[in-house]
């Protein structure tokens, strides 16, 4: 699967803590490494995935690419 940033994630992400981006960062990293290190949730016709305890990516899944 491939991953592509929206505009809005940028700037939704360069507003975060700088801790939370760092969090984001790494829960990429490792999803992008193994796949199966992240699931996704199915949130509506969203898709969300676990940053931490108390912070979410949320995105949209076309053809084999998550935005």
């Amino acid at each position: 699967m491939k991953s592509k940033l929206t505009a809005s994630f940028i700037e939704t992400y360069r507003a975060l803590d700088p801790e939370i981006r760092s969090r984001a960062r790494r829960a990429y990293q490792e999803w992008h490494a193994n796949e199966k290190a992240r699931r996704f949730k199915v949130v509506g016709e969203n898709v969300s995935v676990r940053i931490d305890r108390n912070y979410r990516a949320l995105g949209y899944i076309e053809n084999d690419t998550v935005y």
